[in-house]
């Protein structure tokens, strides 16, 4: 992923004042120095499907989990296991880990949105732990989150999973 800074990267601020940070994504191959040396990967695909997600947006992220990333010749030879978690005022398991990209594609064809006007983030993340949890024990661990705006979480859930190294974030 490729993220440019949208917001105003000069900010002054007082001790506990909340600010927002807005970025530019745009999606990018996963890139191997080495294919030998690349290690297995379980990826958890963690897709918000509130009605807070643009209709169209929410379908052409559909359409490029398929072509873009389930369909990476790299991936796909590295037996990169997915799993497919939905979240919005509600947590579903859509897909356990799996390699089988026809099944990943029906999966994620059939995500629609709920009227939900809720993306809560903290709602999800035990399912994700468990998730990952169940994974290969020699695979690396990877969480892609896709959502627009107003996803909800609690500031002090995240910390305590960074400090426990439950998830980890990486720019």
């Amino acid at each position: 992923i490729d993220a440019s800074l949208v917001s105003d990267k000069n900010l002054t601020l007082t001790k506990d004042e909340e600010f927002d940070v807005r970025y530019k994504l745009s999606p990018q191959d996963f890139e191997f120095n080495d294919i030998n040396n690349a290690t297995q990967k379980d990826v958890v695909l963690l897709i918000d499907n509130s009605s807070l997600v643009n209709n169209v947006a929410f379908n052409s992220l559909k359409d490029s989990i398929f072509s873009k990333l389930l369909n990476n010749t790299t991936l796909v030879n590295l037996k990169t296991n997915y799993s497919v978690i939905t979240f919005s005022d509600k947590v579903e398991l859509l897909s356990k880990f799996t390699t089988n990209i026809n099944d990943l594609n029906n999966v994620i064809k059939n995500i629609n949105q709920n009227s939900s006007k809720e993306a809560n983030l903290d709602k999800a993340i035990d399912l994700v732990k468990t998730t990952l949890n169940g994974g290969r024990t020699d695979a690396t661990k990877n969480i892609i989150i896709m959502a627009q705006d107003n996803v909800t979480y609690s500031e002090d859930r995240i910390k305590e999973l960074l400090r426990r190294r439950v998830l980890r974030l990486r720019l």
